[in-house]
């Protein structure tokens, strides 16, 4: 059932006092501010709930993540986040790991690499509704980069479902750099015992980029 975004929450309210969240938590209550006091256990509240299930808050935030700056904290990692509510925070960290490629490993010029993009939505008590992970494998000499392989993962909590795949390994460089991508097809949805309410689609994409030097970023769409 999919429902227009301006009633959505009305109606999430009610379904919200018969059903039971992963965990072990039952909302009993039938009134709005007993579901609150309730879902606030879980560190959700009604901005949060309304929040998740909109899926274009989520695309605009994803988007305006790709336009904050990287901050280093460690050799291998850098993160970078913006606060999309009073308390959700979406955030970025790109961590690279220098591998071994057996196929490569006489030529000594060439070093593979392996970088990694995870986009995680959380609360500020670490209550993670959403992790959206891609991968890509490159190997560079100075001169030339290519992309060699890539993998995705995803991880959600109790009000999204989602499925990932890689849908392109690029070869021809892209402003100079190689590039990996993957995609997410992400659902709010709440599952009762009887129905699975749908309130939002949103499909996300990945892209990994690194160059001949091994310089990298990444972008999510």
């Amino acid at each position: 059932i999919l429902l227009p975004l301006g009633r959505q929450f009305s109606i999430i309210l009610v379904l919200l006092s018969i059903m039971t969240f992963s965990g072990g938590l039952t909302v009993s209550a039938y009134t709005k501010d007993s579901i609150e006091n309730v879902v606030s256990e879980r560190g959700l509240s009604e901005e949060n709930i309304q929040f998740l299930l909109e899926s274009n808050n989520l695309n605009n935030a994803i988007l305006q993540l790709n336009n904050v700056a990287l901050e280093s904290k460690d050799d291998n990692t850098k993160v970078r986040s913006i606060k999309i509510t009073d308390d959700l925070i979406l955030e970025e960290e790109i961590t690279i790991q220098e591998i071994q490629n057996k196929s490569i490993s006489l030529m000594a010029t060439t070093t593979s690499r392996q970088v990694t993009s995870k986009v995680t939505l959380k609360n500020n008590i670490g209550l993670t509704a959403a992790e959206l992970t891609a991968i890509g494998y490159f190997t560079y000499n100075g001169s030339t980069c290519y992309a060699y392989d890539a993998d995705t993962a995803s991880s959600v909590g109790m009000l999204y479902t989602c499925s990932d795949y890689v849908s392109y390994i690029g070869s021809t460089p892209v402003s100079g750099y190689a590039r990996v991508s993957g995609k997410y097809n992400v659902k709010g949805s709440i599952d009762i015992e009887w129905a699975n309410l749908s309130v939002g689609e949103l499909n996300i994409v990945a892209n990994v980029f690194c160059n001949q030097n091994g310089d990298y970023f990444s972008q999510w769409n």
